[in-house]
């Protein structure tokens, strides 16, 4: 069986419907990221998703996706461009989004980052990896984001960065941050914190049984009745996966349709 079909799902379009519909996607992404175009944030943002969602289709069982490994690597590149390029240069609401510098600014960057660091743990470039998490410093602070209250998630998303690049993010205690975490009210995020104390840890044990608590909580809570595809797999717990897997763990024995969830190097043909 397919993974799609273990997860009881069905696309609304056909296969190829989709596809085209992810290239029509992509060329006015590219469009409205060309340079010289103002506000670019929000388009570049989508942009990253839209580069997860191929290997995502993969990994569902609805390709082969033509050129999967250059889109990805394209994902990544763009990634990298987002945090370091200059494109944000000229225009007041993406320079508020991406300089550090300015007193006004806005920084966005949680609804680039999982994706960035996903798409660099699919293609092996954890060299960038560690750049793009270089971007981060001590004076970063929580991404207001309207009515999402996702603050639970920038503090273990700020856990993963200190761990990833070259150097630890100073001013924040991550065993600290994480012990917190534990103690919100949203149950994925304490899921979640459980997996990564794990993978610092390098408790196998821990990881299994950490890794399975967290996705079938996202296959009951997060994954129930959704219609896009793109959702019906657990991107966070995927993203530590493939750092545990960098770390020397092994992927635990998972039951059917847990284990259909977390995309991964081997899920999209890429390990």
């Amino acid at each position: 069986m397919q993974r799609h079909e273990i997860l009881e799902k069905q696309l609304r379009e056909t296969r190829e419907d989709t596809l085209r519909i992810l290239a029509r996607e992509g060329a006015l992404h590219d469009e409205q990221t060309a340079p010289g175009k103002p506000h670019q944030q929000f388009a570049r943002a989508v942009q990253m998703d839209a580069f997860v969602s191929y290997a995502v289709f993969e990994h569902l069982g609805y390709g082969p996706v033509e050129g999967l490994v250059d889109r990805l690597n394209t994902g990544v590149d763009r990634a990298v461009e987002y945090f370091f390029g200059d494109w944000w240069r000229g225009d007041a609401d993406d320079s508020r989004a991406l300089d550090k510098t300015r007193p006004d600014r806005e920084l966005a960057w949680l609804g680039v980052l999982p994706h960035a660091l996903l798409l660099c743990g699919l293609t092996g470039r954890w060299e960038d990896a560690a750049k793009i998490c270089s971007w981060f410093e001590a004076s970063i602070q929580m991404e207001y984001r309207f009515e999402l209250n996702d603050y639970e998630y920038q503090w273990l998303y700020l856990c993963i960065v200190s761990s990833l690049r070259p150097e630890p993010l100073e001013g924040l205690d991550v065993e600290s941050t994480l012990a917190t975490l534990q103690r919100c009210r949203p149950k994925h995020p304490r899921l979640l914190g459980r997996v990564w104390e794990a993978v610092l840890a390098g408790d196998q044990k821990e990881f299994n049984h950490a890794l399975k608590a967290s996705v079938q909580h996202f296959l009951k809570a997060g994954a129930q009745n959704v219609p896009n595809w793109n959702f019906w797999v657990a991107r966070d717990e995927s993203l530590m996966w493939l750092v545990a897997e960098k770390r020397g763990l092994r992927f635990p024995c998972l039951p059917e349709r847990p284990d259909a969830a977390v995309v991964r190097r081997q899920t999209t043909g890429l390990g």
